[in-house]
């Protein structure tokens, strides 16, 4: 297996064991800046000012939390795939090869996220409803029915009030005809 086919098979297991909803730019965008601010810290890396506040311009921008899921993501995946690390730490041309190989592996890693939602479409209806044990959707959503299906959403009634914005919710409920 290359190098680029083990970062694309990492890739498959990312929505389900790193984090599903993970933005592979964005993370390994952030990570390395937030490595190059500890490594400041701790006096090993030595940098020039423009440097540190470009930086910092761009990580103040993160909250800490977000800052500390993307460094998790960012960890596990490089460890899973080492290359990787050797892509962000290249020159220019490893620098397109990562770009290259993160949007390839993006692709990969929304076809995973449909697969798995796809599963849910048979039995959204009993997870949607308020009360399944007492009642379901009324209408009933089937899976195989095409009319059905023209009621998802905010087509339905029931969908229509989970999926109205919680600032519009009072507006709709008062007439939701509208």
């Amino acid at each position: 297996m290359s190098l680029q086919e083990q970062c694309l098979h990492v890739a498959r297991w990312i929505p389900q064991g790193v984090d599903m909803f993970c933005k592979l730019t964005d993370v390994f965008r952030v990570a390395p800046l937030v490595e190059q601010r500890e490594a400041a810290k701790r006096a090993d890396h030595i940098e020039d000012e423009q440097v540190k506040n470009d930086r910092e311009a761009i990580l103040k921008n993160i909250s800490k939390d977000d800052e500390a899921r993307m460094m998790r993501t960012y960890k596990k995946i490089t460890t899973a795939a080492p290359y990787l690390l050797t892509l962000v730490n290249g020159n220019k041309k490893k620098r397109r090869e990562l770009e290259a190989l993160l949007t390839e592996m993006q692709t990969i890693i929304g076809q995973v996220r449909s697969e798995d939602t796809s599963h849910l479409k048979p039995v959204i209806g009993q997870y949607a409803a308020y009360d399944p044990d007492d009642k379901d959707l009324d209408p009933p959503i089937h899976a195989n029915n095409q009319w059905s299906h023209a009621k998802m959403g905010i087509n339905h009634p029931q969908l229509t009030r989970m999926l109205c914005p919680v600032k519009h919710l009072g507006e709709y409920l008062k007439d939701p005809i509208v």
